[in-house]
């Protein structure tokens, strides 16, 4: 994800520092334009998401927030918690063809995912 994220603000004129665990901000508090989680399975066990990202526009911010990623999540994010939805991406890192997609790594014959 970091290098894909890299490649693209490379080409792009673009700026993608990074935040989250290391600098102990965490998705629902980000002021990001874009902020990019992984879901450690909860996606896909519940949902059989593989990932899913909000439009960054305000006006449909409370419905991503309290119908998807509350629900996904179990989480009682509200626009105090969570007030910055807009543009957010969550991405299953449990999803076995991102696992075997990962940089570097030739795709398995007959794989065209």
């Amino acid at each position: 994800m970091a290098r894909a994220l890299q490649e693209w603000s490379n080409v792009a004129d673009i700026t993608l520092p990074k935040v989250g665990i290391d600098s102990n901000e965490q998705f629902n508090t980000s002021t990001a334009d874009m902020a990019f989680s992984l879901s450690y399975g909860q996606m896909i066990r519940r949902f059989g998401l593989i990932g899913f990202a909000e439009f960054p526009d305000p006006s449909i911010s409370d419905n991503f927030r309290n119908q998807l990623v509350n629900r996904v999540f179990r989480t009682g994010f509200d626009g105090n918690s969570y007030p910055h939805p807009e543009g957010d991406v969550f991405i299953e890192d449990k999803w076995s063809r991102l696992l075997r997609h990962a940089a570097g790594r030739r795709r398995i014959p007959g794989d065209h995912a």
